[in-house]
Parts: structure tokens; sequence; C-alpha cells
């Protein structure tokens, strides 16, 4: 058994009955070694086999050695004819982001596709941008490949590519929310939280204007936590990480552009907000209180009567917060009541005109039902609320 040592990060990871495998960075004699050491270490061993649909036990332990900065990552299993068929995800999941020091350990058992070969195992260790890494070819007939990944985008949270069962699986909300439907979403990444007053006034002064190439208000500065003095745009003492509203559609647009990003659609809102579970009505299951979400009401950790800062709750289990309660959240599509009955089954991204645009999340003052994941709502484009605001995403 071979130790190799981590500039960054260490993961473990230990297959019962037929494999026990440490993957750390290796030197640069070890031909399983690819990549540059700047980023996550990769590492691929090939060892052992198993029977043809033996169920095997394995352990994945992943501790975060970075001295500063936390890291969420993404777990993949795969199994396909081949090093490089990507097209069989028989397991996947997201560590929960770690905090320098932390470690996470979960233990999944899986059983083996059946085959007329012998099933081999690829271990790896690579970096979001590698979609194939290269893999020694010891004995895979069908291979198994577990890929480690974490996120160098500050601030954001990558979002594995799915499919999820889109709308009200339960019979609480309205017509709009049904079929419940297959939706299928290619990967991206997510702010983990809502944009702040502190970042949109920086943006506000960045972009030298409060309205948008077409002459579109951005943002109502008289009823939101924003001012302008001496001709700087400045967020309100002690306001300053809680999310910007009175921010129109527009203003939201025009950020996301700004940073090279962009709004969400209502499919990928939905997708992320469930943080890989399956029919819940919430994004930590099908109960709520006031532990887990700024919503109407106060107790437990909600002690604010509006707004509180970003990321006063736990996380859901794609490491963003506050999906569910807070501020709504505008989405990219134009919203349509019926739009359901004819989404296209990958990557829809709403009817191609409209009055209003999508909201999703529920606010600071919104009932427990507005905060299911399914629950749709709209609005003019134009108009601000103090119970609105958004985030980003972006796939580059």
């Amino acid at each position: 058994m071979k130790f190799c040592y981590a500039k960054r990060f260490t993961a473990i990871i230990i297959a019962i009955p037929v494999m026990i495998i440490f993957l750390n960075g290796c030197s640069e004699e070890d031909p399983g070694t690819v990549g540059t050491p700047d980023l996550i270490v990769r590492s691929i061993v090939t060892e052992g086999e198993a029977n043809i649909g033996q169920t095997t036990r394995y352990i994945v332990i992943v501790e975060n050695i970075d001295a500063g900065t936390a890291k969420n990552f993404i777990v993949k299993l795969y199994s396909g004819i081949g090093a490089e068929d990507l097209s069989n995800n028989i397991d996947q999941y997201i560590v929960p982001e770690l905090r320098p020091g932390e470690i996470h350990t979960r233990t999944r058992s899986l059983s083996f596709v059946p085959t007329s070969y012998s099933t081999g195992y690829i271990i790896a260790v690579v970096d979001p941008d590698d979609r194939i890494p290269e893999a020694r070819e010891d004995n895979n007939m069908d291979s198994i490949r577990i890929q480690f990944y974490y996120d160098e985008r500050e601030g954001m949270a990558f979002i594995p590519a799915g499919e999820f069962e889109m709308g009200d699986h339960h019979g609480d909300g309205g017509s709009d929310e049904r079929p419940v439907h297959t939706v299928y979403v290619d990967g991206f990444y997510m702010d983990k939280y809502e944009v702040t007053n502190a970042q949109y006034a920086r943006f506000l002064n960045d972009y030298g204007k409060n309205t948008d190439d077409s002459g579109k208000t951005l943002l109502y500065i008289d009823d939101c936590r924003i001012n302008k003095s001496g001709g700087i745009y400045v967020p309100d003492s002690g306001y300053e990480d809680h999310p910007v509203v009175e921010v129109t559609w527009y203003g939201a647009m025009a950020y996301a552009r700004f940073y090279n990003k962009r709004l969400p659609t209502e499919a990928e809102w939905e997708y992320a907000a469930r943080g890989g579970l399956e029919g819940k009505k919430y994004p930590w299951g099908n109960e709520i209180s006031h532990q887990d979400a700024n919503y109407d009401g106060t107790g437990g950790r909600d002690v604010w009567n509006g707004t509180a800062p970003v990321g006063s709750f736990p996380p859901n289990g794609y490491g963003l917060y506050d999906m569910a309660g807070n501020v709504w959240e505008w989405c990219a599509d134009w919203y349509d009541s019926g739009y359901y009955r004819i989404s296209p089954e990958r990557n829809p991204t709403g009817p191609n005109s409209g009055s209003y645009r999508v909201l999703r999340g529920g606010g600071w003052d919104s009932s427990p039902s507005s905060l299911r994941v399914a629950f749709r709502n709209s609005y003019n484009p134009a108009s601000t609320s103090r119970r609105s605001g958004f985030r980003c995403v972006s796939q580059d």
C-alpha cells in the first residue's frame, strides 16, 4: 500500500471486501499521477477484482487540509465498458462544505452491473475541468470510476448534471405545479448565497449607473438598504451582508451579465434547491420550523422580522444557503401557468414570451407553503419588492 501526500487535500477510499486504497497527492514517479500541483492532486489507481453482481461496500473519507479555505466535494461513481465511458452514473452525492481540518465520512453499498467480464476498479481524483482522466488500463474490462471534485469558484457551488422529478409531489400546490415531470439539467455553478447589499452596491459603483442599456431601472433606492451618498452607493450599516431587495429583474440580469454570470432557469433553480433529495417539500425534507429558514414569524434561529444575513441557516445538500425563505429569487424564465404540460425534458428555459418573470423560494414574510421547492411565483420584471432578490449561476 502506497502513501502519498496531498498539497491541499486528502481523500481516502476503502472498498470492502475487495480493496483498500489510499488516494493522496503522489510523487512524480507514480504513473497514476496526472495534472498540476496547484490544483487538487489527481491520482488514478486500479487494483483488485469483484465477482459479477457482487454487492460491495465502500467508505469515502474526505478531509480538507487547506489551511484557510472551505470546500465542497462532489463524489461520482461510474460503471461502463472502457475507461472513457461516463454514460452510466450509478452513484453521486455532494460532500457538504468542509472547513479546514474537517472530515466527512460516508458508507455506501453497490452491486456491480452484470456482464460477461469481471469488474475492475478505476479510482480517480480529478479537477472539474477534466471530463475524462487518463486511466491506467490494468484490468478494467468494465470500469468503476470514483471522481472527487472541489469547487474553486469563490462563493459558488458546483451543481452536478442530473435528472429530477419537477413539480408538486404532495398535492399541496396549485395546478401550475403539475404535472410532475422528468427534467434533465446540465451541470452548473450556483452562488452559495443570495447577492448581498454590499455586493450590489459595489456593482452599481463599478457599473456607473442605476439603469441598464435600455433605460430600465435596476434598483429602487428609496425602499432598499442601499443609499447614494456623494455619488457613491453605500449599503446601510448593519445590512451589508443582508440580501439586496427592491431589485428589478433587469437589475438582477445586469448584475449577472456584468460578472459573466446569468440568472438560473426555473428548472435549474428547483433542481439546485432540492439539494439531491427526491420528492421532498423543502430543501431539507418534509417538515419545516424556524430552525430551518427565515419566514413569517420568529422562533428558533429565526429572530428577524425582515431579511436575515445570508447564510444564517444550514445549507442544503449542494451547499446552498437560503434556498427557502429570506427573499424570493428571480429566475430567467417567463412565467406560464401551463408550461409544465409542454416543457421539454432537457434543459428547459421557459416560454418564449410572457408578461411576468418567475420568482422562487419564498421570502421572510411568506407562509411555509410558499417555501416549498415546487412553489411557483411570478412578478412584473420592471417591479420590485422588499421581499425579492436573486442569486446567479454560471457554466463557464
